[in-house]
C-alpha cells in the first residue's frame, strides 16, 4: 500500500511521464511539418503520444481514488525523466533548425520508442486494478507498434 509520501512521488512521476509524452508528440508534429511526404505517419504518432499523456494523467486520478490497490514497483527517477525530456527538446531544436536529416529523425524516433523509459511503464506500480493494468498494457503495446512502424520507415529510407 502506498504511503502519503509515496502517493506524492508517484503522482509527480506520472505527471513527468505525461510531459515526456507531450514532448515526443511535439517532436513528431515538427517532423510532420519538416517531411510532408511522411506527414500522416508523423501526425498519427504525434496524436498517439497525446493520448498516452492523457492516459497517464487519468491513471494519476485512478491512483488517487484507489490508493490501497497500488504498491511501488520499479522506481522511476524524476531526474532521468527530466533528462529524457531535455533530450527530446534538443532534438526538436535540431530538426527545427535543419540540422537533422530525415533518416536521423527516424532513428531518433526509434530510439525514443525503444528507450527504457518507454518500455518499462508496466513495472512502475504493482496492482491488481484492471483499469490501470489494461491502460498500461495499451501504452506499452502502442509504443511497440510505433517502434515497428518507425523501423519499417527507416528501412525504406536507407534503401
Amino acid at each position: 500500500m502506498l504511503t502519503v509520501s509515496d502517493m506524492k512521488g508517484v503522482k509527480d512521476i506520472l505527471a513527468a511521464m505525461a510531459q515526456y509524452e507531450e514532448e515526443i508528440s511535439a517532436l513528431y508534429a515538427l517532423c510532420a511539418e519538416r517531411w510532408p511526404q511522411d506527414r500522416d505517419l508523423w501526425l498519427t504518432m504525434s496524436k498517439d503520444e497525446l493520448v498516452h499523456a492523457e492516459r497517464l494523467r487519468w491513471l494519476s486520478h485512478l491512483l488517487e481514488e484507489n490508493p490501497g490497490q497500488f504498491e511501488l514497483g520499479r522506481p522511476f527517477n524524476r531526474i532521468a525523466i527530466n533528462t529524457a525530456i531535455s533530450g527530446v527538446k534538443k532534438r526538436r531544436e535540431e530538426i527545427k533548425n535543419g540540422f537533422c536529416p530525415q533518416e536521423q529523425a527516424m532513428a531518433i524516433a526509434r530510439d525514443i520508442e525503444q528507450s527504457i523509459l518507454e518500455s518499462r511503464y508496466m513495472e512502475f506500480l504493482k496492482t491488481s486494478n484492471l483499469e490501470y493494468v489494461n491502460t498500461m498494457r495499451r501504452l506499452v503495446e502502442e509504443t511497440g507498434n510505433h517502434r515497428k512502424i518507425i523501423q519499417q520507415q527507416l528501412e525504406k529510407i536507407i534503401k
